[in-house]
């Protein structure tokens, strides 16, 4: 690592699903609806950067806030 990378910030995303509707499905989209992803809860979840999909892990709970468990880091 060089000295620039300890100062710069990177957006990390957390992927865990998708899934379609209908333009008229999301339309309708009200609160407390619930959307389903085609995910199933037991899936790893995927860490993106810029789009490309960096690590993957189980989506966990800590204390308030949700976490990734890492379970795989790909090539760097």
């Amino acid at each position: 690592m060089n000295e620039l990378e300890k100062y710069l910030d990177i957006n990390v995303e957390l992927f865990v699903g998708g899934t379609v509707l209908k333009v008229e499905a999301l339309r309708q989209l009200k609160p407390y609806d619930i959307v389903k992803v085609e995910k199933s809860v037991s899936e790893l979840i995927e860490l993106r950067v810029s789009g490309k999909t960096i690590a993957n892990g189980e989506l966990v709970i800590d204390g308030d806030k949700f976490g990734v468990k890492i379970h795989h880091v790909f090539a760097r």
